[in-house]
């Protein structure tokens, strides 16, 4: 296994830190990277590390870097609407943002569709109102899509720091006040919603 926070490479059947990884995750890092990304360096038992302590995950509490208090929180609640919120729900919500959100793709359809428009423009396809007008509503589209990654970065960003249920449903409460916000500035009829572990399990993760 490698965990992507602090490019730790473990053996997921006994906790043991790894030299190497063959895990996609790892292999997609250096792919973006172009080159070695730095593990987490493994010293021999009794020798002091740098950084983040030697050993085993289990013997560390975390693997590396701040404290992931989801972690914690997963550990102390057998509540199902808690886990699947931590878990299967987080997975919905990356695909999502690395399908509809990704902001180099939101700003590449962007400049893109502009290119398209100018160009149809100047071959006389559309007058100069029918032009502006598309500008407008592909800039006000990208924007729309610009802060719903933002939103759903710091979601996922702020999971980190959830300790207890209570702050687990507030911070999704919070989210979800803010998708309401944008979904009414960008005159959607109905905002998105992140599911709440009190949620039926009836409920998608993230809907309209």
């Amino acid at each position: 296994m490698h965990c992507t926070h602090c490019n730790t490479h473990f053996d997921w059947r006994t906790g043991e830190v790894l030299k190497i990884s063959t895990n996609g995750h790892y292999r997609d890092l250096l792919i973006r990277a172009a080159g070695p990304v730095a593990v987490r360096e493994v010293r021999p038992p009794g020798e002091a590390s740098a950084g983040a302590g030697g050993g085993s995950v289990e013997e560390s509490g975390h693997c590396g870097g701040d404290e992931d208090r989801r972690l914690v929180l997963l550990e102390s609640t057998e509540d199902a609407g808690v886990h699947r919120t931590l878990l299967s729900d987080v997975e919905v919500i990356r695909f999502t943002i690395h399908k509809f959100y990704n902001q180099n793709l939101v700003t590449a359809r962007y400049e893109n569709e502009v290119l398209n428009l100018r160009i149809r423009f100047l071959l006389g396809e559309m007058d100069e109102v029918a032009w502006k007008r598309k500008l407008y509503t592909a800039h006000r589209t990208f924007e729309m899509n610009s802060h719903f990654a933002v939103v759903f970065n710091l979601y996922l960003m702020a999971l980190r720091g959830v300790g207890t249920s209570e702050e687990l449903v507030g911070l999704i409460t919070t989210t979800n006040e803010s998708l309401a916000s944008l979904a009414e500035e960008f005159q959607q009829t109905t905002p998105m919603r992140i599911r709440l572990p009190t949620d039926s399990v009836d409920v998608p993760a993230l809907f309209r």
